[in-house]
């Protein structure tokens, strides 16, 4: 038996081997033959790097200016030249805003497609409706020119609005910033009348002798528009002098502090005319007498008798003695009293930031003011010259602390 079973057994396996065998792979993919290539030619032998953009060139800007100081109903026009110009630049005109604390497009122009182009950008009057404003100029990225940005155009807008005064002349100029943010006929020459105290006591302050006592003297009691009446050989305290000169307005006192303070009337004078010229650098500006008596060659104008104001701020003394509503005094060798009251009503009425200043007035000039008021942190000397009346002269002085306080901090 087990003969036979070992026969049939390889057999079996005989039989087996002679068959073809088949393989099954049914979640394998069968794997790729490669075909031999037939390309025969060289391997390439160029880079493969990408090709260098070109570089944009600078953008070239001319006719730009960083400063403008007009009137609202002046023109401001700016005359540009851009290089490169072609193809065609979009050129944009910006203003700053505060509020966004971002500049804003304005205005856009589009150049002439040339190489080189003119270009006439204008800052319109009704986008300066403020006294400060800050532009820029900006010409856009082209395809062959960097984009370009100008520096900041600071703009001074004055008389945005215009007042209607019966005065000849006026002027606001802002001891902060030196700039005037409203004037009528400023620079027109003008006679002072008493406001030429104001340089007066300026004068006087800078010899270094206010503390002293003068004598009166036949010169002093003989002057027209007397407040002391003082008699000759009497004697006063300088600093009264000033406090009787500015709130009364007395030429006698005029007299008495240039001859206490400088020698004499034509050497305090002198001193006038040189701070105006070499301290203030005024040009249309000159004195010939301490109290304000008119002739041709006393003269002033709106513009620089603020500037006068302006320069006496500076001074502590100068400052307590125009701000002064009352004050009393009496001579020294006789005891004669007095009494002064101040001539500025904005003081006699408590007017919120008005600081002082000196009146004029004379019934062929008019009425006359110069003065300094404070408003949001800034000063502000204020002056108008020749208006029909006293009482007008006022009107026009609230007209212009309005004025002040609508524009003085206004800015975009």
């Amino acid at each position: 038996m087990k003969r036979l079973f070992c026969l049939i057994l390889c057999i079996c396996v005989l039989v087996a081997s002679s068959l073809p065998i088949a393989v099954y792979a049914e979640e394998t993919e069968p794997a790729s033959v490669s075909t031999p290539s037939t390309d025969t030619s060289e391997p390439s032998t160029e880079p493969t790097t990408k090709p260098t953009p070109v570089a944009k060139v600078t953008t070239q800007v001319t006719g730009v200016k960083t400063k403008f100081d007009e009137n609202r109903s002046s023109s401001i026009v700016l005359n540009l030249t851009i290089k490169p110009a072609s193809p065609a630049r979009k050129v944009l005109l910006q203003r700053y805003s505060s509020e966004k604390k971002a500049f804003v497009t304005k205005k856009t122009y589009t150049t002439a497609n040339i190489k080189k182009a003119s270009l006439k950008v204008s800052i319109p009057k009704d986008l300066r409706k403020r006294t400060e404003s800050t532009w820029r100029i900006v010409v856009e990225e082209s395809s062959n020119a960097k984009a370009y940005y100008s520096p900041n155009i600071k703009v001074h807008t004055r008389n945005i609005k215009r007042i209607k005064l019966s005065s000849k002349a006026c002027c606001i100029y802002c001891l902060n910033t030196k700039k005037v943010i409203y004037e009528k006929n400023m620079n027109r020459r003008l006679k002072p009348a008493s406001c030429t105290k104001i340089m007066t006591l300026i004068a006087a302050i800078e010899t270094g002798r206010f503390k002293g006592t003068t004598s009166v003297t036949s010169a002093a009691v003989n002057v027209p528009a007397q407040r002391l009446h003082a008699r000759v050989g009497d004697r006063y305290r300088i600093n009264d002098l000033a406090y009787a000169m500015i709130l009364g307005s007395s030429n006698d006192a005029a007299v008495m502090l240039a001859r206490g303070t400088a020698g004499s009337v034509s050497s305090l004078v002198s001193r006038m005319n040189s701070i105006a010229k070499k301290k203030i650098h005024l040009k249309n500006t000159h004195f010939t007498n301490t109290y304000g008596v008119p002739n041709r060659t006393h003269y002033t104008t709106a513009y620089e008798l603020s500037r006068i104001t302006a320069y006496g701020y500076r001074n502590k003394q100068f400052v307590k003695v125009v701000s002064r509503k009352t004050y009393g005094f009496k001579s020294l060798k006789y005891g004669k009293k007095y009494g002064c009251l101040t001539a500025d009503r904005m003081i006699k009425e408590n007017v919120k930031g008005h600081i002082g200043g000196k009146t004029g007035f004379s019934e062929t000039l008019g009425a006359s003011y110069s003065g300094l008021f404070k408003y949001k942190g800034k000063v502000y000397a204020v002056t108008i010259m020749h208006a029909a009346t006293k009482g007008i002269r006022w009107k026009d002085v609230r007209k212009l602390y309005k004025y002040v306080r609508k524009y003085g901090n206004s800015k975009y």
